[in-house]
């Protein structure tokens, strides 16, 4: 990821999936099958196959370039969404939407944030966790916006989104993968099949990282560990402890205290 804020010349690499969010200033794109004026608050989306340039009109100009292969997530992999996007945008060629202020907001924000911390001289896990958490509720954002038809959208693909979007809104009370794969109406071996088959991870591994996510955001707050294990839905504090350890090799407890020093040492 990359900042635009002054005249230059940018040619995209092929075989890429490209985001490009204009914040002011006009940016035209060109080459192969591309020809865009991209204008302030817009959103372009663009797969490249054939080499293609960016040049800045004017001098007034700042602009975010994001670019995603399979492995741009880290941990938290997403390539099964990069893939979607690819694969929608082979007829389409490319996507150039006008965002509303609301989304345009939320997404300056969000790449502001991840800019931020890729470019940060002390960067730690921690820091390293929350950028990539960022970058997932970037790509939530903008899968809420593109008009992709349905058509183009595989079925593995959608059982993919569909399946995201469900531990999205259950992961605080269930975590088991048969529930899941009941909403889904498939069997829990097929949906870890078909989740492994586009982003290489079993819906376990999702179900554990959501979970993951929601407890480390929780224990940043002013929660008791026992409020946060029955916000999150485990059975007693005793089982969020085990998966809390398995999972960061610290307690609860002691990443808390991790965390409070970070900040503190942030401070001064």
């Amino acid at each position: 990821m990359r900042s635009i804020d002054r005249s230059e010349h940018i040619r995209l690499q092929t075989s890429n999936l490209y985001l490009i969010i204009i914040q002011y200033g006009i940016l035209q794109v060109s080459g192969g099958y591309v020809n865009s004026s991209l204008h302030q608050k817009a959103l372009f989306l663009i797969g490249t196959k054939l080499p293609v340039s960016l040049n800045i009109v004017g001098t007034d100009f700042k602009a975010w370039l994001i670019q995603i292969n399979l492995t741009v997530l880290g941990k938290y992999n997403a390539s099964g969404l990069a893939q979607l996007y690819f694969h929608s945008i082979e007829k389409e060629k490319s996507f150039n939407l006008r965002l509303s202020n609301r989304t345009y907001i939320i997404l300056k924000i969000l790449t502001s944030y991840i800019w931020y911390k890729s470019n940060s001289q002390t960067f730690n896990s921690l820091e390293s966790n929350l950028k990539q958490l960022a970058f997932v509720i970037f790509f939530m954002e903008v899968e809420k916006i593109l008009p992709v038809s349905e058509h183009y959208i595989l079925v593995d693909h959608q059982i993919f989104i569909d399946f995201l979007k469900l531990v999205n809104q259950h992961i605080s009370s269930e975590h088991q993968v048969q529930f899941y794969a009941d909403r889904l109406c498939v069997t829990p071996q097929t949906l870890s099949l078909k989740l492994k088959k586009i982003s290489g991870k079993t819906a376990k591994y999702y179900l554990s990282e959501v979970l993951l996510q929601r407890a480390e955001i929780a224990l940043s707050g002013s929660l008791s560990i026992i409020e946060i294990s029955e916000k999150l839905g485990f059975k007693n504090p005793s089982c969020f402890n085990i998966f809390f350890k398995s999972k960061t090799n610290l307690t609860p407890t002691s990443y808390r205290k991790k965390l409070q020093k970070l900040t503190s040492k942030t401070k001064y």
